[in-house]
């Protein structure tokens, strides 16, 4: 299910790319249900969690590479941790 879930991400991001879009906020890569469900390598769900939005962040930029689109296009996550990437964008704040 959720393999089949990248390679529709896959197909939208390079459709994106396709169209001229050069950015986007790859959103929810935070958001991989933990109901069960076991990938192809064997791995639970839970197991891969944590590496669900570094597999999507990969796949956004192997997108970029592929169109040659590196310091051309952009897009931006809010899942990960401190250290995975660098960003010119500020933290966002949700007070005034």
């Amino acid at each position: 299910m959720y393999c089949n879930k990248l390679f529709s991400v896959e197909r939208i991001i390079k459709r994106a790319l396709d169209l001229g879009i050069s950015g986007w906020m790859a959103d929810f890569s935070e958001y991989l249900m933990v109901d069960g469900a076991v990938f192809s390598s064997g791995q639970s769900a839970l197991e891969l969690h944590n590496q669900w939005p570094l597999r999507l962040g990969k796949l956004n930029r192997e997108a970029f590479e592929e169109y040659n689109k590196t310091g051309e296009a952009v897009f931006w996550m809010r899942a990960g941790y401190a250290g995975m990437v660098q960003s010119i964008f500020p933290r966002v704040r949700l007070t005034s």
